[in-house]
């Protein structure tokens, strides 16, 4: 082995190396991908399971959507991945109660939308 290099280990439990709030699928997200590397919870807290659905539309879409921001929102982004996991847009807002997000440049296939903890998916077609 060349001077200066360590030999390489393998583990099944990978440690994060950011804070968990710099990862696109945080632990506590709904739509992470990777759940079974989180931590178990521990202590009694209780985990909020209720469903937070963003309305979209048109969907399936061509070119842009539309987003009905719920109430309780507040200002924010609204972050958008394809199924690698990879965000592929994200778009700011203050309080609004709708906003066009454009898709122009993405390709056709199935995305998910996250803001705060809403969620939701738009299938985007070719145009």
């Amino acid at each position: 082995m060349p001077p200066g290099l360590k030999p390489l280990f393998q583990t099944d439990e990978p440690v994060p190396t950011y804070a968990e709030d710099q990862y696109g699928f945080p632990c506590s997200g709904i739509l992470n991908p990777r759940k079974a590397y989180c931590p178990a919870l521990s202590g009694t807290e209780e985990v909020n399971t209720a469903s937070y659905t963003l309305s979209i539309d048109p969907n399936p879409a061509v070119s842009q959507i539309r987003v009905h921001i719920p109430a309780d929102a507040g200002a924010g982004q609204i972050r958008v991945f394809n199924l690698s996991g990879q965000q592929v847009r994200f778009q700011s807002f203050s309080t609004a109660s709708e906003m066009t997000l454009d898709l122009n440049g993405l390709p056709a296939g199935e995305y998910h939308m996250v803001l705060g903890r809403y969620h939701g998916r738009v299938a985007k077609m070719k145009g």
